[in-house]
């Protein structure tokens, strides 16, 4: 009975609230019903602008609208609730205050906040270096994700630690604007280094926040380490390269010009030979080796530096206190076992000078080391040589010798003079022709005073040439005199093959001045017919054809022996007596150059002695019949026209 009481009652208050409505709507007029239709299309319209916007905006703009229209919908809803519910007090005008407050601190906040975010997150997740953002409080609000890989694990790198940081360079520098920094940082254990930048973020004047950006260096540190490792090394030896070890070397003595200390110079005698003959790769083990030896020499000493100044040459710089010949000797006799064969045997030299005071240079300080090397080249009796004020001397006469050389060749200083040749019935039949320098400054200079130094330079080529020139001029004058029953001989240098084709220079100039070849005669070195056996052959052989005459000088001084005799056929020997009188054992003497007289004439070859000076040797020389002698004893080199007033007819 109550339920069906109930059940009536309900319905007739929705008839009551229908008819109502029904009642309202028939009091309407048109233009209330069109202001109601107008109103209802207006938010159907909205709505669907709202929707249709929200389902085609990009997802990373969703958000901005879906806010709204989720409020919007909202809004609807509780509305028709409300007056569906027939509410005394309409709760949904209370809602679209709250609603109206949600949707301005989403657009002007959240929503802006969170695009922010979101753009700085795919900004800076393909940015390879760290950013971290802080807002106007210095508080850090964002980090990519490079920060988050990189420091991931170290506690110790975080946003607080960043601002520490930056308050802390504050302070030190007192500029809150930029700042810039570098530390290394061991981050998991590994050492890394980074470089920090801080810059302030305004917008018309007004700050906004500030970013913190982390570069990290750890690679071009290394790669800087590197090159710096390269410009300062040597590649093969891993040594100081020269311009480092002379840069150390020199701010060694700067610091403490009172110290006494030893630039020791070594160099591997003819190395180019070890390269050659056993290959690069051993002269690379041996070059390495001697750089061991040498770090091994300055093992735990930090005054004393050394460096690979050139192809085979190193050097150290020592104190003199430490410096112990010994040690080098051992050294050399280890390094010599890689290459030592019955031919050849590795020799290294050392070449020492001593500093003296603050105005010393590491540079000339090696230079003078190198002039004690080269008193060594020719002395197998030691490995090692002192500098000296001599050696200077020397070196600067040999300096002043280059440069008035080509001076010299050009106003003819160079006089030739003729030194006499007798055959064994006391008649002259010509002269060797010798050279002096007639030096505007220092007179006549001996050939020994400067022929040593012109083939050390590598000139000697082109003064021997000029003598080749004169002699040959000479003879072109005997011969107009009708005087050319008389021969020149001139000396050829070893290290002319090397500089000039001595075959077209010679027969050049015999044709230039049309004389008769066979006046002039050639003496070559032992030294130049063994170094190219098969070359010197064959020079001889094209200069004979051409009807001048050669032949061997000093023989039996050098490295002469039979084979030489066998492979190259001259046309004369030169003996110098001094092969003789240097020997105690007079007799034996006596029946080798027998020996080699006979020996000679066999092979049809003429034998000249040179260095006669005593009567005793001049008759030995005539029993044995020999074919032409020179020296003191005869005469002494003259000039061209005291030659020709005694020997020409």
């Amino acid at each position: 009975m109550i339920n069906n009481f109930t059940y009536h009652s309900f319905w007739l208050e929705r008839a009551e609230t229908l008819s109502g409505f029904v009642y309202w709507s028939l009091s309407l007029t048109p233009i209330h019903y069109i202001h109601l239709a107008f109103c209802y299309i207006m938010v159907l319209q909205s709505f669907g602008v709202l929707l249709y916007e929200t389902i085609v905006a990009p997802f990373y703009y969703k958000a901005k609208y879906f806010v709204i229209l989720f409020t919007y919908f909202l809004i609807i809803l509780t509305n028709m609730i409300c007056y569906s519910a027939d509410l005394p007090v309409d709760i949904s005008i209370l809602l679209y205050g709250i609603f109206a407050a949600y949707i301005s601190w989403c657009s002007a906040y959240k929503v802006p906040s969170r695009m922010i975010l979101l753009s700085l997150e795919r900004v800076n997740s393909v940015i390879t270096d760290g950013i971290l953002y802080f807002n106007v409080n210095d508080e850090c609000i964002y980090v990519n994700s490079y920060v988050v890989k990189t420091f991931s694990g170290d506690e110790r790198f975080s946003k607080k630690y960043a601002t520490e940081k930056i308050r802390q360079h504050m302070e030190q520098g007192g500029n809150t604007e930029h700042l810039f920094w570098q530390e290394k940082e061991v981050i998991n254990g590994e050492p890394r280094t980074f470089v920090f930048e801080y810059e302030k973020l305004y917008h018309s004047k007004v700050p906004i926040g500030s970013f913190l950006k982390v570069i990290e260096t750890t690679e071009r540190e290394k790669m800087v380490d590197k090159q710096r490792y390269i410009s300062t090394h040597d590649s093969l030896t891993g040594i100081y390269n020269r311009n480092k070890f002379f840069e150390i070397c020199n701010q060694m003595i700067k610091d403490s010009p009172e110290e006494e200390r030893y630039m020791l110079a070594s160099n591997i005698q003819n190395f180019k030979i070890v390269n050659e003959v056993f290959g690069r790769k051993v002269g690379d083990t041996i070059l390495k080796m001697e750089a061991e030896e040498i770090k091994k020499a300055c093992l735990g000493r930090n005054d004393c530096v050394y460096g690979r100044i050139s192809e085979d040459k190193f050097a150290m710089f020592v104190p003199k206190s430490y410096f112990n010949p010994v040690f080098f000797e051992h050294s050399v006799i280890s390094l010599k076992k890689l290459v030592k064969t019955s031919n050849f045997s590795l020799r290294i030299i050392l070449g020492i000078s001593e500093q003296h005071g603050f105005f010393e240079n590491a540079q000339i300080l090696y230079d003078e080391a190198l002039l004690a090397i080269k008193t060594l080249s020719n002395d197998f009796s030691k490995n090692y040589a002192y500098y000296s004020s001599e050696l200077m001397e020397k070196m600067l006469v040999e300096k002043n010798i280059v440069s008035d050389f080509p001076d010299a060749i050009r106003n003819e200083q160079f006089k030739i003079q003729l030194q006499p040749i007798f055959d064994n019935k006391d008649l002259c039949v010509g002269a060797e022709a010798l050279v002096y320098w007639n030096h505007p400054e220092y007179g006549e200079e001996l050939p020994k005073d400067f022929l040593s130094v012109l083939e050390n330079y590598s000139l000697i080529h082109v003064l021997d040439t000029y003598v080749l020139e004169r002699v040959i001029q000479i003879l072109k004058v005997w011969k107009e005199n009708g005087q050319d029953d008389k021969v020149i001989s001139v000396n050829i240098s070893t290290k002319d093959i090397y500089h000039m084709s001595i075959y077209e220079v010679v027969t050049g100039l015999v044709n230039k001045y049309e004389i008769n070849p066979n006046n002039l005669y050639l003496e070559f070195k032992e030294t130049l017919l063994t170094a190219d056996a098969q070359g010197a052959k064959t020079l001889l052989s094209d200069l004979q054809k051409f009807g001048i005459k050669v032949g061997i000088d000093n023989f039996g001084r050098g490295y002469s022996s039979l084979n030489l005799l066998k492979d190259v056929k001259a046309n004369f020997l030169k003996i110098d007596m001094l092969f003789l009188s240097e020997s105690e054992n007079e007799e034996r003497s006596y029946k080798i150059l027998k020996f080699i007289v006979a020996l000679a004439k066999t092979l049809n070859m003429t034998v000249i002695s040179q260095g006669v000076e005593q009567k005793n040797q001049y008759e030995i020389l005539q029993q044995l019949k020999c074919n032409f002698m020179q020296g003191y004893y005869y005469s002494k080199p003259m000039g061209i026209t005291e030659f020709e007033k005694k020997y020409l007819k």
